[in-house]
This record gives C-alpha cells, structure tokens and sequence, in this order.
C-alpha cells in the first residue's frame, strides 16, 4: 500500500494497487487485495476506526477445477472404503456445500440430525475461527446419505466438539483436508483438484438439477449472484440433455 495509513485505504487506493500490479496474475492480484481487506477487518476488530472499501476482484479466464457427477460418486464409493470421517468429509463438501473453514470449524451442536440440517456460523481460517466468510451463518438442509453419513458417524465419536479432526485429533484444517481427499481420489481413480472443487460440484449439479440461481447462491452461502455463477459448470452430458429437451413430445 505504500504511504497510506490504514484509516486511508479508499476504493482509489485499491484500484492504484490493481493498476501498479497488471503484470501479475490474476489470482495474486486477488490474493493480495484479500490480504488488504483482512488486515482492515483485524485493525477495526481491534478498535481503529476504519472503512473497510468494496473491492472488485480481477475476473479470472481460467476455469475452476469442478468434479463432474460421474466423478463426485466415483469419490463417494472411494471414500467409503476408508474411515467413516472421509465419507462425512466428502458429502459435506459436495453434498452442503461447505468451504474449507466451514468444515474445519464445524461442531456437533451445528448439527440437528432430528430436523436433518446443518447450520454454518463459523469459519477457521490460518489458525483463527470466526464468522463465516460474508459475515453471516446460513441453514444448509442434509442430504439422505449425508444424514446417515453423520448419524454413524457419531455413534462412533459420541458426537462432542469438532465433527472432523485431523489424524492427531486436532483442527482438521485445509491440509489434513487435501491430503484426505488427495488418498480417496488416488482410489478413485480421478484428478485431485482439491476441497473446493467439491463445493463447485455441488453449486452445478443443483442449477443442473433444476435449481434456480438463488436458492444456489443461499445454499452456497454467497452474497452475490455474479459469485455464485463461477460455480455453475457444465459436462457435455448436460449440454446434450438440455437439446434432447428441445424435441416436440
């Protein structure tokens, strides 16, 4: 940022950042202004009297890693092979849709198994937990196997604390998270795009499924609908389908 103080970041100070910084790539450059606007949460969190600017993050033209459904159940079979904690963690990705801190974080008394649903109020992000990422908890409803996914699993662990720990029984964090998932896929026999390629499985097989764009984006837990459609992707299968529909009964 240079000579700005914090209480002098402005939308003109982060557009200066994003013009001095074209060289770069698109995914530093949105990297860095997130760094920007966490230091700005933290110093108002400690008392500084700051406003916190809107910050357009650089469109990226490189797609997101997404699984295809084909590919999300081949994880499902896989990880049901393992422990019951790496099927619980694969449907809480692909099936509710939760971030990485969102399944870090996530305790037992966030989950009504009676009502059979989930509800996201925290975030654990480099060692800290709190709010989730737009500031607000949200209710995600269970799938069926997802429910009895998560009944077994507590009969097991007895269902106090976190959901998911790592080996160690600590936090199970974003790493202990690739590596598990890194396993099940090497099983599975598919690529190892990582926990968040589940979350984008999970926002386009419900627009595939015929969900509209706002229950995707509620679900998802985004504050915006131009968020919410980087998730949506579509298989060729879904391409062909849609024309198949254009035939006359």
């Amino acid at each position: 940022l240079g000579k700005p103080r914090r209480d002098e970041v402005s939308p003109a100070e982060i557009e200066r950042v994003k013009k001095e910084r074209e060289h770069m790539s698109v995914g530093s450059v949105n990297n860095l202004l997130k760094y920007i606007r966490a230091m700005l949460y933290c110093g108002k969190a400690k008392g500084y009297k700051l406003e916190i600017p809107e910050v357009t993050y650089l469109e990226n033209a490189v797609e997101a890693h997404w699984y295809t459904a084909e590919q999300f159940e081949a994880l499902v079979r896989s990880a049901a092979t393992f422990k019951r904690a790496d099927l619980v963690l694969i449907l809480l990705a692909g099936e509710a849709g939760l971030r990485s801190g969102e399944l870090a974080a996530l305790r037992w008394d966030d989950v009504d198994l009676d009502k059979r649903e989930l509800t996201i109020r925290r975030n654990y992000v480099r060692g800290h937990e709190g709010s989730p990422k737009t500031g607000k908890s949200r209710l995600v409803p269970m799938s069926p196997r997802l429910h009895a996914a998560l009944v077994g699993y507590r009969a097991e662990e007895g269902g106090d604390g976190r959901v998911l720990r790592s080996p160690r029984g600590k936090v199970m964090a974003t790493d202990s998270q690739r590596c598990a998932l890194a396993r099940i896929a090497r099983y599975a026999e598919v690529p190892e795009h990582g926990i968040h390629a589940l979350r984008h499985c999970f926002g386009s097989r419900l627009m595939n499924g015929g969900s509209g764009a706002k229950v995707v984006m509620q679900l998802l837990g985004h504050a915006k609908l131009q968020t919410t459609e980087r998730y949506i992707h579509a298989s060729d299968a879904h391409c062909r389908s849609a024309v198949d529909r254009l035939a006359p009964a």
